[in-house]
């Protein structure tokens, strides 16, 4: 059985709470409705690859069986 990956440096980057409230800080200051989105898009790359993790995790100890949605 393997280790737990570990997160990627982009991951601990767009997780990290200091670059959440500058690009909150950004939307801030920009104004305009689209800027509201940025502190959701930076978290969505982090949870995304969190959650292929724990995916792929769950799948190594057979408890979460792969399905190919076609």
């Amino acid at each position: 059985m393997s280790l737990i990956k570990q997160p990627s440096t982009m991951e601990k980057i767009a997780g990290n709470l200091a670059v959440e409230a500058a690009l909150t800080a950004i939307a801030a200051a920009a104004g305009t409705p689209l800027a509201a989105l940025l502190p959701v898009l930076g978290k969505s790359l982090a949870s995304e690859r969190q959650k292929l993790r724990v995916e792929a995790t769950l799948r190594e100890m057979n408890l979460f069986p792969a399905v190919d949605i076609a």
